[in-house]
């Protein structure tokens, strides 16, 4: 969060189990003091619903690591398309 705040950043990778607070938590936090931010979630765990928890909380993506780095890459060029 604190890194956040000082490097002001694009994009925000976060896993969604982190020892002091979870990435659901992060991302509402993140959500609310920047709205123009882009935030992705990863994770191990995997499902519908727990994507769709990760998107009504504020993350723009979601990303299972057993799809990574591929499936990372598409979700940064879909957030971040390019320009003619």
């Amino acid at each position: 969060m604190r890194k956040t705040k000082d490097s002001r950043p694009d994009l925000v990778l976060t896993d969604l189990s982190m020892p002091r607070v979870s990435g659901l938590e992060a991302t509402m936090e993140l959500r609310k003091l920047f709205p123009e931010l882009r935030i992705l979630i990863f994770t191990e765990l995997n499902g519908y619903s727990l994507r769709e928890e990760c998107l009504r909380c504020g993350a723009n993506g979601f990303v299972e690591k057993s799809a990574m780095p591929e499936k990372l890459m598409d979700e940064v060029l879909r957030l971040f398309p390019k320009h003619p």
